[in-house]
């Protein structure tokens, strides 16, 4: 199976994702702690999950609905024909590579040394920390 790359970024007990990448997502979460900061964080990204087609049965569902309209009191309920199955086959494949689930699973989980992605990142972020900590000490 191929590994899959995220799509969305989160933390990893996150309900609602909504970051397309890891940059945007490591800067809301440091940006809403106040000091002293983690040594790390972790975070996770996530991709969509596989779609299974299996144990749908529209051609099954599609006789039955077609027969409790048109079929007549006495009558044996409709089989499905050879090219009905080979049809449903189709289909069922068709949906498992078109269609877009909602629901996704992770796919990696990082570990964040907050330091250094302060350093390479939001270096003005680590300058102002450090000044309020110097500020902090003055006035003590």
């Amino acid at each position: 199976m191929k590994k899959k790359e995220p799509i969305l970024w989160g933390g990893c007990d996150d309900e609602v994702l909504e970051f397309s990448n890891e940059y945007d997502l490591i800067e809301r979460i440091l940006g809403y702690m106040h000091p002293p900061l983690p040594e790390k964080i972790t975070i996770c990204g996530f991709a969509r999950m596989d779609v299974s087609a299996m144990g749908l049965n529209p051609l099954e569902d599609c006789l039955e609905k077609l027969d409790e309209e048109y079929l007549g009191p006495d009558s044996e309920y409709s089989k499905p024909t050879e090219s009905m199955k080979k049809a449903e086959k189709r289909f069922l494949k068709v949906i498992e590579k078109e269609y877009i689930p909602w629901t996704c699973e992770e796919v990696c989980r990082k570990e964040i040394a907050v330091a250094e992605w302060i350093k390479n990142n939001k270096p003005g972020w680590k300058i102002e920390q450090d000044k309020k900590e110097d500020d902090d000490v003055n006035e003590s």
